[in-house]
């Protein structure tokens, strides 16, 4: 899944060993580049991952939603921008020609 600048969705393993069995278990987090998720155990330091758990629990689901958003309105804000542009240009050659038509009478 592609992701906003500076935001990742990792998919991570870990071994746990407990007597003698080993198990392997995954889990999700996101990973940003600045620490900007609240820490559980203090509320004045901030984290650069926020522990997700398994794919499909409330939590992972969020997230997803939460990142599917945030492309979407990156992609609306880059179209806003880009017809933004095309207006300027469409105005600029209308100052151009309404010029040079009336320097031509």
């Amino acid at each position: 899944m592609n992701t906003p600048d500076g935001y990742k969705m990792m998919n991570s393993r870990k071994f746990k060993y407990q007597e003698k069995t080993l198990e392997l278990y995954g889990y999700y987090k996101l990973h940003a580049s600045d620490p900007i998720f609240k820490r559980a155990n203090c509320s004045r330091r901030k984290s650069k991952y926020k522990h997700l758990g398994k794919g499909g629990s409330a939590a992972h689901v969020e997230a997803v939603m939460q990142v599917t958003r945030r492309i979407l309105i990156d992609e609306l804000q880059q179209a806003i921008s880009r017809l933004q542009q095309v207006l300027l240009d469409l105005g600029n050659n209308s100052d151009s020609e309404g010029k040079s038509s009336a320097s031509r009478k």
